[in-house]
C-alpha cells in the first residue's frame, strides 16, 4: 500500500502545471458558437427560404403532395389556401392551407420529399 501511495505522489522537483489563459478558453467558446450558428441556423434559413419560394410558386394544374400524403392537382390558389382535386372520377376537391403542401410533384422528383 505504501508503494502505491509513493507512486501517486509527484516528485518534489517537478515544475508547476501552467493554467490555461482564460482569454484563449473564452475565444475558443466564441469560435464554437460561431461555427454552430453558421452550420445550424444558416442551413435552416436556406431551407425555409426554399420552402417559402416553393409555396409562393404554386399555381393551377400543379400536382402536389400534402404533409398527410394526399396527392392531387391544384384547382385554385388563394392567399393562404390551396384547393386540390384528389379524385378525377367523382371530382372530389379538398381545401388546405398552403403550409399543408409538402412538395410539388414533377416527373423528375418522382414523389421524393423535399425538406425531410
Amino acid at each position: 500500500m505504501e508503494l502505491f501511495s509513493l507512486l501517486l505522489q509527484t516528485p518534489t522537483g517537478a515544475p508547476a502545471q501552467q493554467q490555461a489563459n482564460p482569454m484563449v478558453t473564452f475565444g475558443g467558446i466564441i469560435i464554437m458558437v460561431a461555427v454552430f450558428y453558421f452550420v445550424f441556423f444558416r442551413a435552416n434559413s436556406k431551407t425555409k427560404k426554399k420552402r417559402t419560394d416553393m409555396l409562393s410558386g404554386i399555381k393551377k394544374n400543379d400536382k402536389v403532395m400534402t404533409i398527410g400524403g394526399i396527392i392531387g392537382t391544384v384547382t385554385s390558389v388563394r392567399d393562404r389556401e390551396v384547393t386540390i382535386k384528389v379524385d378525377e372520377t367523382t371530382n372530389t376537391k379538398m381545401t388546405f392551407t398552403k403550409d399543408a403542401v409538402r412538395t410539388i410533384v414533377t416527373e423528375e422528383s418522382d414523389l421524393t420529399v423535399e425538406g425531410s
